[in-house]
Parts: structure tokens; sequence; C-alpha cells
């Protein structure tokens, strides 16, 4: 549609491949009830919810400004909402979601394996959950997590550490 192509836009071409593969990942169907999990301003449930029309998008986050401002810029959408909510304890019911996405946001969680768990409880059992995260690709490089210039970024972004695929994995696989 005008609006969602207008939206891509307005995104760099990196961020705007990130979103769009990152949902066609989703697989999402008629019907399905997605939920974006700290969806910041709104862009990527704006363009979930454009891309499948005939789907129920529900964007969440954690800062009432950042849904105040997602309402304001996307808010017109009839297959759209915005709600305040905490990606660790989720309003939803068990079993409720067909799809969850969380881009870039995971990062910021106190506590990534509770949020997978609660991820899991919320999700049907044909469900699927993609996130998309920064993670250490090893031992090595998490090391890098104590410099000097890493103290600088994890003051800005606002993070203490990342998992790593395997913890991930692990954390996937014990759930």
């Amino acid at each position: 549609s005008y609006l969602s192509g207008k939206a891509l836009f307005l995104l760099p071409e990196a961020q705007r491949r990130l979103i769009v593969n990152s949902v066609k990942l989703l697989n999402v169907k008629k019907g399905d009830k997605v939920l974006d999990i700290a969806c910041g301003k709104g862009m990527s449930s704006f363009i979930l919810a454009s891309m499948y029309p005939e789907a129920i998008v529900t964007g969440i986050d954690l800062l009432p400004h950042n849904v105040n401002a997602a309402r304001a810029l996307f808010g017109g959408a009839c297959n759209l909402r915005f709600l305040v909510d905490n990606a660790m304890n989720l309003r939803f019911g068990a079993e409720t979601i067909n799809k969850m996405i969380c881009v870039e946001a995971a990062f910021h969680f106190p506590d990534r394996g509770k949020f997978i768990k609660e991820a899991h409880r919320v999700l049907k059992p044909s469900g699927r959950l993609v996130i998309v995260d920064f993670m250490w690709t090893s031992y090595q490089t998490r090391l890098a997590n104590e410099d000097q210039q890493a103290q600088l970024v994890k003051s800005e972004w606002q993070w203490s550490d990342f998992f790593s695929i395997t913890d991930y994995l692990r954390v996937a696989e014990d759930v």
C-alpha cells in the first residue's frame, strides 16, 4: 500500500531489509494474531500490519512515551493497536498469540531467558517467535564487553551484556 511504501522509504535501506526479511520469517497467515514485542515508536508494527492486512497486529513497548508516539504516528490502521506491556510479564493469556517478533530490542531486557519463557507461554502450540538481536558469536567476542569503548556504548544503548548464540539456543531448548 501507499502508506507502507512511504514508511519503508523513510527507513535506511539496511533497516528496511531487516524488518521486511524478519517479518517474512513469521509466515503470517490470514487471521493470525501477531505481537511485535518492544516495538518502540511502532514502525515495524506498522510495516507488519501493512504487509498482512488480514492479520491482527499488536505492538507493545514498556515505555508509555513510545506507545503514545506509535499511536500518534500509526494508530489509524484498523488491524493495528499499541499497548504498554512488559516483555517479561505479558498481559496476554496462555496460548493466545500465533506469531511474535522482537527486532533489535531483547538486549535491553534484564532477563532474556524470562522473556523467552514468557513468549513460549503466550504462543499457541503451532506459533512462531522471531528474535533479531545482537549476540556474542563466541567466548572470545564476549571479552570485548569489558573494554573501555564497550563501556561507552553500553551506557548510551543501555545494555549490560548480550546473550551468545549458545545462550539463546540453550534457553530455547530448555523452554
